[in-house]
Order: C-alpha cells, then structure tokens, then sequence
C-alpha cells in the first residue's frame, strides 16, 4: 500500500510540472494571497473595468424590473484592484460605484435571488447556446434560433467558476473544467474507493472563437495538495471588454493576465 501512494504522488509530481496552451501569451502575473487577501471561496469573483482588474466578494441584489439580481461587489468585503498596463495595485476608488452591475455577458443557470432555472440549451453568450450531449461526447453550440451552428468536446469530468464566460463582444468564450490526474484517479480508486466525495486536482481553460469555434487558447495545470471537491461556485476566470486578455485567480492565490491573439 505504501509503494502504491509513493507510485501515486510521483504521478501527481509529474502531471504537476506539465501545462498546455496555444496562442497565448503571459502579460502579467501577482500573488495576491501575498497581500493579504482572503477571498471567500464560494463569493470570490474576478471582474474587469477597461484596463483595471477588480478582485473581491460578490454580492446580489434583487432587481424587480428586470426580474433578476443585479451581481455587484460587496463593500463591506476585501478589495483588490490592479492596473495590468501600469502592472501595479491601484487604489480601489479609481473603478466607482461597487452596486453596478459586473455580470459578465452569460447568465447564469439559477438565479440566486429565487429558483428559477435556465433551461436546456444553457446560455453561453449575448447571442449563443449550448447543449451538452455526454453520451455523444459533445457540447452542440446553437444560434439565437436554437440552430447547430458546430460541435465542440465537453469538459473533462466537470466545470468550475461558473462552466462557461464569455467578453462582452460575444465573440469570445472559455470553457472551464475539472478533472483528475492519472494518479489521483488510481488512489480514488483504491486507497479511496467509496469515499462520499471525489476530489479533483487538475484544471483546464479552453478559449474558443465564438464564429467558428476554432480554439484560440488553452491552458490546464494541477494543485497538488489542493484537491477540491466538485463545487467551486467561485467566479475567478474573467474576459477584458474585447476579450484580448483573459484574467485567472488560481486556487493558491496568483493572478495571472495572459494575452490572447486570433492567430
């Protein structure tokens, strides 16, 4: 059994090292957990405002004429704000209001201001949908009129940070999964076979180009020693305007701006 966990861990090492991406380019990266901020894992949400990053707290309040909640940042809640061209922390009453609206494009599946529930296909811009097919293996992206416009593949074995987010043009969105490297499935599967929950150690980010549906980035890592359960409610992975950047708050607290191109 001791061999087993050493094979497993040495597996765990290995995959840990290893990362994929295409057509991207790191622009800016800061440890925020080195500046003292403690975010809640479940209300920590990542947004941007022109060329500023906000970190900090969600909070929902309930719009009756629209029917909805309106997501905005909680005041009363730690704050970080960053200037990715100046590369530096700024102070936080440079972006304004707290109680605007900072809802990316997407809506959400469940309204957390009651319960209702987005149907099948699930929104995933101003102007697409998607219905997953996990037994054809396939995510089928509609138009407006529900028509197939291509396919692409689903997420590895779930989704975090809210599945899906797209830039406010509409013409970007990123997938994000959950999975579990080889070692951790061995160990799920043995050391841990019929433990209540499942732990996943690896994650991927897949950018595709909303049009066509050609994959314009992707990047995936393992948090060894982080494993979570399946549900992170937490919003940490967020578009620029344009979507030419793509802005992601890891598990351990770096903030990470990768710049990503159509080529």
């Amino acid at each position: 059994m001791q061999k087993l966990r050493i094979f497993c861990l040495a597996l765990l090492l290995i995959f840990a090292i290893s990362s994929s991406r295409a057509a991207g380019k790191k622009v800016w990266s800061v440890n925020v957990a080195r500046l003292g901020y403690r975010g809640d894992a479940d209300r920590t949400i990542v947004r941007w405002r022109g060329s500023y990053v906000v970190i900090g707290s969600s909070k929902f309040t309930p719009d009756p004429e629209k029917h909805r909640c309106i997501l905005a940042f909680d005041p009363k809640q730690p704050l970080l704000v960053f200037d990715v061209i100046a590369r530096k922390q700024i102070a936080a009453d440079v972006i304004g209001s707290l109680e605007e609206e900072w809802e990316p494009p997407h809506s959400r599946w469940k309204d957390p201001c009651g319960t209702k529930m987005e149907s099948v296909p699930y929104p995933l811009t101003s102007d697409l949908y998607y219905d997953p097919d996990y037994e054809k293996n396939w995510l089928a992206i509609l138009d407006q009129n529900h028509k197939e416009k291509y396919r692409i593949s689903p997420g590895l074995f779930s989704c975090w940070s809210g599945c899906t987010t797209s830039n406010r043009a509409g013409d970007r969105y990123a997938l994000l999964d959950k999975g579990r490297t080889l070692g951790t499935w061995i160990m799920d599967n043995t050391l841990y076979l019929g433990a209540d929950a499942v732990d996943t150690d690896k994650k991927r980010i897949r950018v595709y180009s909303a049009k066509d549906g050609r994959k314009l980035y992707q990047v995936s890592w393992v948090e060894t020693g982080h494993a979570h359960a399946l549900f992170d409610q937490s919003e940490r992975v967020a578009f620029s305007d344009n979507g030419s950047m793509l802005a992601i708050l890891d598990d351990e607290g770096v903030l990470r701006v990768v710049g990503i191109s159509d080529e």
